[in-house]
């Protein structure tokens, strides 16, 4: 780690570091702005044609989609026609969905963990505390028992919350 005798040394060091990483940080920036922007501009500016009348030709009718056989419907619902394979990686709409999907993911799997953790804390602080005791104003043991008590069905909630949240958020790649 840092290893300076010299206070003002230390400062400049630590300085130098701070500028470094913002440095590092607004280059990210410009960096995504420029993908993000390269995108937009592909997305959403069609090129432009040299037919600028305001009622230009209309686009041929697209042919009536077939019906579906039995292995594009996979058995689900009939009339349904379901993607052959997951998310298309290198549409950014379907990346920003993936992207969210794991995320929730990942909060799903801190909320288990928040919840283990409280239980083991509500078990330990709980261990010799009777029913009686919630009314005893005095007994900061039995506060910091329900306030662990209250924490677990908070996560409980934030759990089933998470839950629901991860089933939104992840459908399409199912």
């Amino acid at each position: 780690a840092m290893d300076y005798s010299d206070p003002a040394e230390a400062e400049r060091f630590v300085k130098q570091q701070m500028h470094q990483a913002a440095l590092r940080s607004l280059r990210k920036r410009r960096e995504l702005k420029r993908i993000i922007d390269a995108d937009r501009t592909r997305a959403f500016l069609p090129v432009a044609s040299g037919d600028r009348h305001l009622n230009p030709t209309p686009a041929p009718t697209p042919a009536p989609t077939p019906a579906p056989t039995p292995s594009t419907s996979r058995g689900r619902v009939p009339g349904i026609k379901w993607p052959s394979s997951g998310p298309n990686t290198s549409d950014p709409a379907d990346q920003a969905q993936l992207a969210g999907c794991i995320f929730d993911a990942t909060g799903l799997a801190n909320s288990v963990a928040r919840l283990g953790a409280n239980i083991n804390d509500l078990a330990k602080t709980c261990r010799d505390v009777q029913f009686d005791d919630f009314f005893n104003s005095h007994d900061a043991h039995t506060k910091v028992c329900s306030i662990n008590l209250a924490a677990v069905i908070a996560g409980v909630v934030g759990l089933a919350t998470s839950g629901a949240t991860v089933a939104d958020s992840c459908t399409f790649t199912l």
